[in-house]
């Protein structure tokens, strides 16, 4: 897959953005997520926020084995991602689910190697999925933890109280 194929994705969905004033921000640290996924040897993922595909078309990128799932509620923002998997030659290693997360997240099994969390702080309710989905030594990976504001710091704060 070409890098070019990748900036495309990237562009288009910062393009959408603007335009649509939408909460489809592509992850500009993508490539460091990809990373992660190599050296953890992460061939299980789920992702929170597909947007239009561009994190979940960085992580299959180089990697025939992975499968990642991935959910998002806005049927115009999957549409476009689903677009964009087939056009990349990804859409084989990537399943999409249309609907919200709290929804989805119960019908799961796991285990997941790496979960992806592209969304507003975590809320307790998904930690709680999330430490039920997770592989034992799994990576959590969150692209707002803001850890130090009202929100964020009540998720840290349920964060260790899971840990306990």
């Amino acid at each position: 897959m070409k890098n070019d194929n990748l900036k495309k994705i990237f562009e288009m969905s910062v393009e959408h953005r603007k335009e649509h004033e939408c909460g489809a921000y592509p992850y500009e640290s993508a490539s460091i997520l990809s990373v992660l996924v190599r050296a953890s040897k992460s061939k299980n993922i789920l992702e929170l926020g597909t947007g239009l595909g561009y994190t979940a078309a960085v992580m299959a990128s180089g990697n025939e084995d992975i499968h990642i799932e991935t959910i998002d509620r806005d049927k115009e923002h999957m549409r476009f991602a689903n677009e964009n998997w087939q056009e990349l030659g990804v859409s084989d290693r990537i399943t999409g689910y249309l609907e919200k997360a709290e929804v989805i997240l119960p019908t799961l099994s796991g285990p997941y190697d790496l979960i992806f969390f592209d969304g507003h702080v975590p809320s307790l309710k998904f930690l709680i999925e999330f430490e039920r989905l997770l592989k034992k030594d799994g990576l959590l990976v969150t692209a707002n933890m803001f850890l130090r504001d009202a929100t964020g710091g009540r998720s840290e704060e349920h964060t260790s109280e899971l840990q306990s």
